[in-house]
């Protein structure tokens, strides 16, 4: 009877033991958002640093990384670079994400505003410098759907 309940322990023990014992710790996901009216993004763009574009206030926007200067946020096909001392911490948001469709990018020939919809109401929440490279998620005659800083926004 002693040895089925030793082999009993070892059994559950190799069952919940290693499980858990492979897995990394969760993480809690970071979000910035602006100190002042707005807050430029930056990416590296032939070996070069460049602003991209700019995040605006009372936005928040999904960190994918950080260094000792720069939060990072995703910016189409690169990490886009915002300086610390230019954002802070945001409280958490539950983005809508839609799925990844279209292959597919654009070149902004002028300053692009991003927007998103919340509440029923058109919102702007970034834009994308001129000359910029940008992947689509969705297209429409009236739009693109595009993915800036971890959330779904339009640009028109």
């Amino acid at each position: 009877m002693r040895y089925r309940f030793v082999w009993l322990a070892f059994f559950l023990f190799l069952l919940f033991g290693w499980e858990k014992s492979g897995r990394a710790a969760a993480t809690v996901p970071l979000f910035i958002q602006s100190k002042g009216a707005s807050a430029p993004v930056y990416a590296y763009v032939a070996n070069e640093v460049q602003r991209v574009g700019t995040m605006y206030s009372d936005r928040v926007f999904e960190v994918i990384d950080e260094n000792e200067h720069y939060f990072f946020i995703q910016y189409g096909f690169v990490k886009g670079m915002v300086k610390k001392d230019e954002a802070k911490l945001g409280r958490p948001y539950a983005f809508t994400r839609g799925p990844d469709r279209l292959r597919k990018s654009v070149i902004t020939t002028r300053e692009a505003q991003v927007y998103s919809f919340q509440n029923g109401k058109k919102q702007a929440i970034g834009s994308i410098q001129p000359g910029v490279r940008y992947p689509i998620k969705a297209e429409t005659a009236l739009f693109y759907l595009i993915e800036f800083g971890g959330r779904d926004g339009i640009h028109l």
